[in-house]
């Protein structure tokens, strides 16, 4: 495809950028009135990752922006590729001062009296320390006031001393007609227990005038504190010298862990959340392949692999779904949101950090949590055991409200296209995960894909 267009995505990639080769929009639906075929690979991307990827978009014949690139003279170049990967020799306080700066020197451009997404942990508590006291707190409680997130937030916003504090909880029926909403108005696939927090949250913002909001998305990211990057990391090392899979005549999923050294593959597996692999689904021939020619062609030259890991995980896995709902979801109540782990002074940063460091205390974010302790947030917080935006299903499972969504989705010739339902329901009908990734894909389909006369050729 010839790119007639100079398009720019900025470093942190903190819109979609769709293009084909004479126009560009941040929405997916501006180019429904020519383009009707499903891209199959892009539903693949949502299945095994959890969003649409990058340079693929879920119509045949439009392509994304990746965060960082840039097309000109129909040319692309990455601002990845130049980042600065060289290892520096400096102690936990050097880079916890460094670290300091970068952040005070952010917030000295920004709106100080603006809102933060304050969870119970410390990569909001953090930014939080950097806001002034007329600045406001929101937080996601769950499954309701019990939620840890409502017990330590309140403890941060306390010590802080920052006067408001707004808490959001969840409410399904209400939850999923504004899921419904914006699928709608994005037209791209999202995951409802993913979503539903950022949807719920940005409309309480506009019902109450904030405009702007702070957010520690990437953090976790940036200093490996996901279990996934770091079960990643040990596998690719262990499997590399296992002269066969110890584990090959087990019928469990888990044997393909032990099977391969790319990391694609092990993304896939964590991140399908009991999609891939599987007897239920064909894999297009070279679509692994693809996706490491495609990082291959974002990375700068020389990363070890915890830095391939990092990267690939901000540019094509984990922090990408994140930053395209927690990004274009506010933006459809009139929100502006603040990412400074995405700036890419603090990227470099991170990726500065010598291996030994990184891994101190099993990944710990040893770096973060000083310069928690430096900006005065409690131990208590600091020592809390990490947890994500949680989002009350025990209810909904209990109640069987899954069996006739099940039902429907067998029945469903286009969904099944993708996935053979009747056989993963087999194995995994009682998993909120995996029904959260295929339900997500089927309310698409009903809300998207048909309205507008998708189909798959």
């Amino acid at each position: 495809m010839e790119i007639k267009l100079n398009l720019k995505n900025d470093f942190g990639g903190s819109r979609l950028l769709f293009y084909n080769e004479s126009r560009s929009s941040n929405r997916l639906g501006d180019f429904f009135d020519e383009f009707k075929n499903i891209n199959k690979n892009s539903i693949l991307d949502f299945l095994f990752f959890g969003t649409i990827l990058t340079p693929r978009s879920p119509l045949v014949g439009i392509s994304q922006l990746f965060p960082g690139e840039e097309i000109k003279n129909g040319q692309s170049n990455s601002e990845y590729r130049e980042l600065n990967c060289k290892t520096v020799d400096k102690n936990t306080e050097e880079f916890v001062n460094d670290l300091d700066k970068h952040l005070n020197n952010y917030f000295s451009r920004v709106n100080l009296n603006s809102a933060i997404l304050l969870s119970g942990g410390i990569d909001s508590a953090i930014l939080a320390s950097y806001l002034s006291k007329d600045s406001a707190c929101i937080t996601w409680g769950g499954w309701g006031e019990n939620t840890s997130d409502v017990k330590y937030s309140k403890i941060t916003r306390e010590k802080l001393g920052i006067k408001n504090h707004f808490f959001v909880y969840a409410d399904y029926e209400k939850d999923f007609e504004l899921y419904k909403k914006t699928i709608i108005e994005l037209k791209i696939p999202i995951l409802f227990n993913n979503a539903a927090p950022y949807i719920r949250m940005a409309e309480f913002a506009n019902s109450v005038g904030i405009k702007n909001w702070f957010m520690g998305q990437n953090a976790d990211t940036l200093f490996m504190s996901y279990p996934a990057p770091v079960l990643a990391n040990k596998l690719i090392r262990i499997n590399k010298f296992l002269p066969f899979n110890p584990f090959f005549f087990l019928k469990s999923r888990k044997k393909y862990l032990f099977s391969t050294t790319n990391l694609i593959r092990l993304f896939a597996y964590f991140k399908s959340l009991g999609v891939f692999p599987g007897k239920w689904i064909n894999i297009p021939e070279g679509y692994f392949e693809e996706k490491e020619l495609i990082l291959k062609n974002c990375l700068p030259p020389g990363t070890d692999l915890d830095q391939k890991i990092i990267l690939t995980e901000e540019i094509l896995t984990e922090a990408r779904r994140n930053q395209i709902y927690q990004n274009e979801i506010p933006v459809l109540y009139d929100v502006k949101v603040g990412c400074p782990f995405f700036e890419r002074k603090i990227v470099e940063l991170a990726l500065s950090i010598p291996r030994g460091l990184r891994r101190m205390g099993g990944y710990n974010k040893v770096v973060l949590r000083e310069l928690a302790k430096k900006r005065g947030i409690p131990e208590l917080i600091i020592n809390k055991k990490k947890s994500g935006l949680s989002y009350g299903y025990n209810d909904f499972m209990e109640k069987k409200m899954h069996v006739p969504i099940w039902n429907k989705m067998e029945k469903d010739d286009l969904l099944n296209s993708f996935i053979n339902i009747k056989e993963i329901r087999k194995e995994r009908e009682d998993s909120f995960l995996t029904f959260n990734i295929l339900s997500s894909l089927y309310y698409w389909i009903e809300f998207v894909a048909r309205p507008n006369n998708l189909i798959l050729k």
